[in-house]
């Protein structure tokens, strides 16, 4: 939501920060649902299916389709594809910490019981399908005409 309001606030601004915001919340939500689908669909008993549906497809798509669709774009540097490890490596350790702590985890494959081995192989590949799915993303510019980069994008005028 922060990043399509702030793109829809930003207008013809192109900050580099709000295009990164913009292809990571792609990236995360493209990952929430393809592990959701790989992994946890068969174990989940939603009352609402359609909202699963919504939230773990849906959403996904429709930040994806935003970023590969909607406005111009400056071409992002490499050098930016590790932010999108940030918010999941703060999750992840909220998590681990919590069930350290309590026992309690969200997901089994998170689950303290299955070792710390199988849980760190588990988050290093969903960390790596995201940096491969934002370097897609992030490649995705030189299909379409992309502005170069910079931290923002000022009008030129001429000079008098």
């Amino acid at each position: 939501m922060v990043a399509l309001v702030g793109s829809a606030v930003a207008g013809e601004r192109n900050l580099l920060w709000l295009q990164l915001l913009r292809v990571n919340a792609a990236t995360y939500l493209f990952l929430a649902g393809a592990v959701y689908w790989a992994v946890l669909a068969a174990h989940a008993n939603p009352l609402f299916p359609w909202a699963n549906a919504v939230l773990h497809g849906g959403a996904g798509i429709v930040l994806v389709a935003d970023w590969l669709l909607v406005g111009q774009r400056r071409r992002l540097p490499v050098s930016t594809w590790w932010t999108v490890l940030l918010v999941p490596a703060g999750w992840a350790s909220f998590l681990l910490v919590r069930a350290a702590r309590d026992g309690w985890v969200p997901y089994p494959f998170l689950d303290p019981e299955r070792g710390f081995a199988a849980i760190a192989t588990t988050l290093g590949i969903i960390a790596a399908v995201g940096l491969a799915f934002v370097a897609i993303l992030h490649c995705s510019m030189f299909l379409r005409r992309a502005e170069p980069h910079a931290t923002h994008l000022p009008e030129r005028r001429p000079r008098a």
